[in-house]
């Protein structure tokens, strides 16, 4: 079925007002769209993994040391504030060919990085071969806790490139350990086109009356209804949204209280045309690589100013999104696609950002001027301007230099739009009753407005001044007058209100002063019966609980508590024609063993009491069984290292919790502390060859020990940790290589054995002992015989229980 989509456009037409002055009247008409646009291809994401392309750890080196690295840039085009020091590679790829594809991306498991991540990312283009890319852990992604990070993986913010084939990455770390299930992501532009050119597209709407905060005798620079109008916004179907693929669920809503500037970095050579394919890429990446729920982006700008929406929940509506971590209940995103580092930011695009950041401002009441206290990536407070750029609130070079530099305009821009002119009117209101139990006789605002020579026209609502949110309206005024009903469910307590007058262009929109109402929360009753009075820890236990209310239907949740504790909780459901609310509440299945006293409760609501059942339940509990069901190593266990070992513990219907303790001939050698059913526990040093190990779980207040298992490992040699450099590759003959080690063993004080330095051919060229007294720093000056290019080879065989170093090989020239 197609439906007739249509979209909105202001028309301002002069009027002459009972002789006055003439002002412009702004009314809005719908002008018909086109047909519902055809959905486009959302491209699929080809992923292919890195990890077989580890270095193993000993013979990654640093990142300084590698040459290749050095010319490396920011995604933005700019040189990066670090050049690597203190970060060792441990992935190392060859060139991986892939799919044709315009955006790039290293992602990972989150939470099995231990320290810095950075990823260095060049891609094979019709032209050859990029620069290298440095690439840092985004710092985009839903905020820490949140549903939508759950399920969400770690990774870079994607780079966009020209049309590639191939793909190389060195991935590097702060702790030398590659994160798990790492992988280079890579999404073309797909086949499907939308239309998105220059027509209106989709739905476009005028913005819903916004509730402004403003003093009849103050007036603030914020929004009139009708005087910020919605600007033109092309809806998810001009670019080609795939509906099917973000999450199905509603999103969750938030609050506005600043605006984040971004970019997407990446060339901005792109065409009108590839706009729709791109958001699309962006989208795929977000959703289908990185595990979010719909794109991150609350809005859209290309480079030629026209805007589009992002993610899914409506425009006017203030949807979380994922584009600044720590922020995105709070703020609303905005990003322009490409990368405005050496590419200037053209004054469409600012004129665009400030319009639509003007616009939502106007929605929720946000005074432009002033600060608002962000938290930044690494949890810092800091307070900055409403509008800010990425890098306010994260470790980014986002929105780029030129961008960032253009945000003081789009302040002003945003301010200007903003104004608020007009005669000034004056606003008075009286509430009846003025005390109020909820679900009794809903509250009446009587209000007037008036203004010199006019009568107000408009419409007013009621703003609760504490929680900011409207409780009653909007109402027209007819001949200066509206009576304005309240909401039933009113928060408890002394509520301060105040009128908010729209104004109409003629009068100024303004709120009145403050006025209060006192309201009192509805009582409740609550009951309970459970379907069981004697289990096994892990069995079901259900709790009936019916809540009733007096003269309004409870609504939120209902608990059930042992002691101090709660150990479950349900939604209510209303009994259809009645005061009544009833759940079924299932109890936690680890009670701890023992008798609980079990007390029902409705947990209430800002309006409706809460109650608890005045006859509680008895419930006695045994312990139930516990098993160890796996013990494994971590990492592999070497010479004189702390080996690591997870353990892993079951039972019926729980995830075992509590403490573990590994015995190696009776002496405890580690302890750890089990959760969901997973221990990580490290050991003593491995001082033998081969080691057996006992470990035990000792249970928790609802289980009972396990039986311990027994476990034999062999003892592998220690991994030299080797750092070298070569003062110079190229050399006069005269001259000799002069070689720096570094030699090192996690569990050693020092390292002995023999350095040799070899060509392909296997001819030593020089060959020196390593003492302790070296400390594991040897310089070898090594003396050459041949003229032109040879490759050499860096080999250590230490003298005890630890494995042979060969390092690459290393091309090095003659003069």
């Amino acid at each position: 079925m197609t439906s007739k989509r249509r979209a909105s456009a202001l028309v301002v037409a002069p009027t002459v007002v009972a002789g006055l002055l003439t002002v412009p009247v702004m009314t809005w008409t719908q002008v018909a769209g086109p047909a519902t646009p055809p959905v486009g291809e959302v491209p699929e994401p080809h992923a292919y993994a890195l990890a077989a392309y580890a270095t193993g750890g000993s013979s990654g080196g640093d990142v300084a040391d590698d040459p290749r690295l050095e010319d490396a840039v920011a995604a933005d085009g700019s040189t990066p504030e670090d050049d690597g020091h203190d970060l060792e590679k441990v992935v190392d790829s060859p060139v991986v060919p892939t799919e044709d594809f315009r955006l790039a991306g290293v992602t990972w498991e989150q939470g099995t990085s231990g320290g810095e991540v950075v990823a260095y990312v060049r891609t094979r283009g019709d032209d050859g071969w990029t620069a290298w890319y440095q690439l840092h852990e985004s710092v985009d992604g839903p905020d820490p806790g949140s549903e939508e990070a759950r399920n969400a993986r770690a990774g870079t913010d994607p780079l966009l490139v020209d049309d590639s084939d191939a793909v190389q990455v060195v991935l590097a770390t702060s702790d030398g350990q590659i994160p798990e299930d790492v992988q280079v992501d890579v999404v073309g532009l797909g086949d499907g086109t939308s239309t998105g050119d220059d027509g209106d597209t989709g739905e476009e709407q005028r913005a819903p009356a916004p509730e402004p905060e403003v003093d009849g005798t103050d007036l603030e620079p914020m929004a009139a209804a009708g005087g910020v109008p919605m600007p033109t916004i092309r809806s998810r179907a001009a670019w080609g949204a795939n509906e099917r693929i973000r999450e199905k669920s509603s999103p969750d809503y938030g609050s506005v209280r600043g605006a984040v500037v971004h970019h997407t970095a990446g060339p901005t050579s792109y065409s009108k045309d590839e706009v729709p394919a791109l958001i699309r890429s962006f989208y795929s990446y977000h959703v289908k690589v990185r595990g979010w729920r719909d794109i991150g982006y609350n809005v859209l700008v290309d480079k030629w100013g026209r805007a589009w929406e992002g993610r899914w929940g409506g425009l006017s509506r203030n949807v979380v999104g994922a584009h600044a971590l720590n922020n995105n209940s709070t703020t609303f995103g905005i990003s322009v696609i490409g990368d405005f580092g050496p590419m200037k930011a053209s004054k469409a695009v600012a004129r665009t950002v400030s319009r639509v950041i003007a616009w939502k401002f106007s929605l929720n009441r946000v005074n432009p001027n002033g600060t608002w206290t962000y938290t930044t990536n690494t949890g810092k407070r800091v307070s900055k301007p409403k509008v800010v750029g990425h890098r306010d609130v994260g470790q980014t070079a986002c929105p780029g230099s030129t961008l960032y530099k253009r945000l003081p305009g789009i302040r002003s821009r945003v301010r200007s739009r903003m104004a608020n002119n007009g005669l000034k009117p004056t606003i008075r209101a009286a509430a009846s009753p003025k005390n109020y139990q909820v679900g009794g006789n809903r509250v009446d605002v009587d209000v007037t407005v008036t203004a010199p020579g006019t009568v107000p026209t408009g419409t007013v609502e009621i703003l609760d001044v504490d929680s900011d949110t409207i409780v009653g309206g909007p109402v027209s005024l007819s001949s200066g007058k509206a009576r304005v009903k309240l909401l039933k469910l009113l928060p408890a307590g002394t509520r301060p209100l105040r009128v908010l007058y729209s104004g109409n262009g003629l009068v100024a929109w303004a709120r009145s002063t403050s006025f209060g109402i006192t309201v009192r929360k509805a009582p409740t009753t609550t009951t309970a019966t459970y379907d069981k009075t004697a289990i096994t820890s892990g069995d079901l236990v259900r709790a009936s609980v019916v809540v009733a209310g007096d003269d309004v239907y409870p609504r939120g949740t209902a608990s059930v508590w042992s002691g101090g504790t709660r150990v479950g909780r349900a939604t209510l459901t209303r009994v259809p024609s009645t005061k009544r609310a009833t759940a079924t509440v299932r109890l936690s299945r680890e009670l701890a063993g023992g008798t609980h006293r079990l007390v029902a409760r409705y947990d209430g609501h800002p309006s409706i009491a809460g109650s608890k059942d005045a006859t509680p339940g008895t419930l006695t509990v045994a312990k139930a069984p516990s098993r160890i069901t796996s013990v494994a190593h971590v990492r592999v266990p070497r010479w004189k290292a702390r080996p690591v070992l997870r353990v892993t513990a079951s039972a019926e219907h729980q995830r075992p919790d509590g403490p573990v303790v590994v015995r190696d001939r009776g002496r405890v050698v580690g302890r750890g502390s089990m959760r969901d059913g997973v221990a990580t526990v490290w050991l003593t040093r491995n001082d033998v060859r081969r080691r057996t190990v006992t470990v035990q779980y000792h249970g928790s207040a609802s289980l009972r020990w396990a039986t311990p298992v027994t476990r034999t490992f062999a003892v592998k040699p220690a991994v030299l940790q080797v750092r070298r450099r070569l003062d110079d590759r190229t050399i006069s003959r005269s001259d000799r290589l002069v070689l720096r080690m570094r030699v090192k063993a996690a569990g050693h004080d020092a390292v002995r054995g023999r350095i040799q330095v070899v060509t392909k051919s296997g001819r030593v060229l020089k060959s020196k002992r390593l003492r302790a007294r070296h400390d594991g720093h040897r310089k070898i000056r090594i003396p050459v015989s041949w003229q032109g290019k040879k490759r050499i080879r860096v080999k250590v065989d230490p003298a005890g229980y630890q494995r042979p170093y060969r390092s690459k090989w290393i091309k090095v020239r003659v003069r």
